[in-house]
């Protein structure tokens, strides 16, 4: 999937309610490509996060909702080039909501592709 904007100013999200089991821990995993500029675009944003109730209908005010860092600040982000993000949660509820979210607050317009995603329950052996 691609998203992004060839304007210069804009916020995208994406987002999909999975079936979870209350209280399982699960990996939301994938890959990100940043289709940018060669300068680096102090503006923009790339981020994922995870909402262990399920709920799909605002990234902003929700309190619940989990973001990861802006990946543009803690990746290397030459032009073209993919990295792997994963995110560890434990559900609350019998849904989850999983988010890409990428924008620019001004600056140069830019796209990323994402790819591989996967949502998998973690299952840690007991001693």
């Amino acid at each position: 999937m691609k998203i992004g904007s060839r304007r210069p100013d804009f916020d995208i999200a994406i987002v999909t309610e999975v079936r979870v089991s209350p209280g399982s821990e699960y990996l939301f995993s994938g890959w990100l490509l940043y289709e940018g500029g060669k300068e680096k675009n102090r503006d923009a944003f790339i981020t994922v996060g995870h909402d262990p109730t399920g709920q799909t209908t605002d990234p902003i005010k929700t309190l619940s909702l989990v973001w990861s860092p802006n990946f543009l600040e803690t990746e290397k982000t030459a032009p073209a080039k993919w990295f792997r993000f994963e995110r560890v949660f434990r559900a609350n509820s019998s849904s989850a909501s999983l988010w890409v979210r990428c924008g620019n607050r001004k600056g140069s317009p830019f796209f990323i592709r994402i790819d591989d995603v996967e949502l998998r329950e973690v299952k840690r052996e007991l001693n």
